[in-house]
């Protein structure tokens, strides 16, 4: 016997960030959350946060982190191309922004936030990357992402190399 939870077309998985993540992010800011930023690895939680925050506050701008297509960022799609594979789960009417991430910025952010005690993997160092340039084109808000990795999947990589 075995399950297949098939999380790239599983509506489940966008469902549990609109029920449970998105709302979590809505109480512990208050609802003063003023940006989003994500990527896509299955789709699920930059869809189901993604959702929920544009309904509760439709202001809200969202940012999908675009990997470079090669050699990308683990746990993330580039889906710049007709010939990347999209998601069945995903949907890009929730995102407002797109920003391109290089792996060199995400393996950057990840080293300089080990050395803050945060042991965190590629796509939350990108995830991060995204965060910076939100914050460096605002004058005040609320920024949040989800550090949805761990540092020690990638010791056999360069990041740690």
């Amino acid at each position: 016997k075995y399950f297949f939870c098939d999380q790239y077309s599983n509506e489940s998985n966008w469902q549990a960030h609109y029920n449970m993540t998105a709302v979590e992010i809505l109480e512990q800011t208050d609802r003063r959350v003023t940006h989003f930023v994500g990527g896509v690895g299955t789709g699920g939680t930059i869809t189901g946060v993604g959702r929920r925050l544009k309904e509760e506050l439709p202001e809200v701008e969202v940012t999908m982190i675009l990997p470079d297509a090669f050699p990308g960022i683990e746990g993330l799609k580039p889906m710049e191309t007709e010939d990347d594979i999209v998601p069945e789960i995903f949907d890009e009417s929730v995102v407002d922004r797109k920003v391109q991430v290089n792996i060199e910025q995400a393996y950057d952010m990840c080293q300089a936030l080990a050395r803050a005690g945060f042991f965190v993997g590629q796509s939350s160092g990108g995830y991060l990357r995204g965060v910076q340039d939100v914050v460096e084109r605002i004058d005040e808000g609320v920024v949040v992402t989800v550090l949805n990795d761990i540092g020690e999947r990638y010791f056999s990589t360069s990041l740690w190399g």
